[in-house]
C-alpha cells in the first residue's frame, strides 16, 4: 500500500481545548498554569486539568488531535486510560503519514494491522482496548517511550482493566509480524510468572526493561 504524506484531517474545532486568545494575556496562562487549572500543550493552546482526571475527559482531548480516521495507540492510548503526563508524541495506526505538527507534537503512524476487537470508542475517539494498548507498550523499544517503564505501564493496564496475561499473549501471537514481536511476548511471560493468586500482577524484583 503506497503512504503518503498529507495534512492531518482533524475534526471540526470545539471548545475541550482553550486558546491563548481566549485569555486574559500571557501573565494569565501562567498564573492559571501554575495554579493546576491548565495543562499547557503548546505555547498557545492548553485544555482544563480538571478534564484530565477522567477517561471520557482525556478522550475528548486527544479526539481533537487524531486525525479523523485513525486510531489512538501506544502512548497516547496509554494516556487516555490512565492518565499522567500528556505524551511529547501524537502516537496513531493509519495508513497515511502526516508532515505537519499537531499542537508542537509529531504524529507518530504505527501502519499495523487492526481488528474491531482491538478497538475502543471513547465519545468520537477511536483508542486501542487496555490489551492492545499493553501489547503495543510490551513491543516498543524502550528508549522510544522516555520516561515510560514498559514493565510498570503494561502491569498498570492489566490491573486497572483485568487484562490477563494470556489476553495480550492471543493478541501478539496473532500479530508475529509486529516489529518488537519477541521483546513483547518475553515481556508479558515475564509478567506470567510473576502472577499473584488475586488476579493481580506486580514486577518481577529482577526484571529489567530491557533496551
Amino acid at each position: 500500500m503506497k503512504i503518503t504524506k498529507r495534512k492531518p484531517h482533524l475534526p471540526p474545532e470545539d471548545d475541550t481545548l482553550i486558546r491563548l486568545s481566549e485569555l486574559p494575556g500571557p501573565l494569565g496562562l501562567s498564573a492559571l498554569s501554575r495554579m493546576g487549572i491548565l495543562t499547557a500543550l503548546d505555547d498557545s493552546t492548553m485544555y482544563l486539568s480538571a478534564q484530565a482526571l477522567s477517561i471520557p475527559g482525556r478522550a475528548a482531548i486527544a479526539q481533537t488531535m487524531v486525525p479523523l480516521g485513525a486510531t489512538a495507540c501506544t502512548t497516547l492510548a496509554l494516556w487516555v486510560w490512565l492518565g499522567g503526563t500528556f505524551p511529547p508524541n501524537i502516537q496513531i495506526v493509519s495508513h497515511s503519514h502526516y508532515r505537519e505538527l499537531v499542537h508542537s507534537r509529531r504524529i507518530m503512524v504505527r501502519d499495523r494491522r487492526l481488528s474491531e476487537r482491538d478497538i475502543s470508542r471513547l465519545g468520537q475517539l477511536r483508542v486501542t482496548t487496555p490489551a492492545r494498548t499493553a501489547c503495543d507498550i510490551a513491543c516498543e523499544n524502550p528508549s522510544r517511550l522516555g520516561d515510560i517503564s514498559p514493565v510498570n505501564a503494561v502491569l498498570e493496564l492489566m490491573n486497572e482493566f483485568d487484562v490477563t496475561p494470556d489476553d495480550c499473549l492471543r493478541i501478539l501471537w496473532d500479530n508475529t509480524r509486529w516489529p518488537g514481536h519477541s521483546r513483547g511476548v518475553d515481556l508479558i511471560n515475564r509478567i506470567a510468572a510473576t502472577r499473584k493468586e488475586d488476579g493481580t500482577v506486580e514486577a518481577d524484583d529482577d526484571a529489567q526493561d530491557e533496551p
